[in-house]
């Protein structure tokens, strides 16, 4: 909530965002996980069916299930041997990010704002992809042309993006 409240105070998003940091990764105690892996659903999919129960908008259940969702196609692009390889982001792998960032199944920059809030503390000290995978899925989003503009509140300041349009 620090983030939050530092950066977010004043934007018409905030009581959302303040709600999306209380129920994001309220599914996780529920998660099964044996020998290394989730068995059934992730704690993303577990949040956002609480979400629902406890009356949270369509808007909020999105950006729950998405959130994480970010860092795991970041992820992707390491290999079996741990390092990081862009030639890992095959047209598959692009098609599917676009497909599931297309604008109107989420709200992206109600997406954006809380993924920077959530991921503020993986921030790597340098601006490298490889390493700082808010960085990754912000220049994804603007070079696949699914936001026209990322929102400036918490932008990290040593970057200036400019949109693929």
């Amino acid at each position: 909530m620090p983030f939050i409240d530092a950066h977010y105070r004043g934007l018409a998003e905030y009581w959302s965002l303040v709600a999306l940091a209380y129920l994001h990764d309220i599914g996780k105690p529920d998660v099964d996980f044996r020998d290394g892996r989730v068995r059934g659903e992730s704690h993303s999919i577990l949040s956002m069916r609480i979400a629902a129960e406890l009356g949270a908008p369509e808007s909020l259940q999105q950006v729950i299930r998405l959130n994480d969702r970010a860092f795991s196609h970041w992820r992707k692009l390491i290999g079996k041997s741990g390092e990081w390889d862009v030639e890992r982001w095959t047209e598959s792998r692009r098609a599917a990010f676009v497909e599931e960032f297309a604008p109107g199944a989420v709200d992206l920059r109600l997406l954006v704002l809380f993924h920077r809030a959530d991921n503020g503390y993986r921030r790597a000290d340098r601006i490298d992809e490889s390493i700082d995978p808010v960085f990754w899925f912000e220049n994804r989003l603007v070079e696949e042309g699914l936001v026209d503009s990322l929102p400036p509140e918490a932008k990290d300041q040593r970057l200036d993006w400019k949109p693929a349009n």
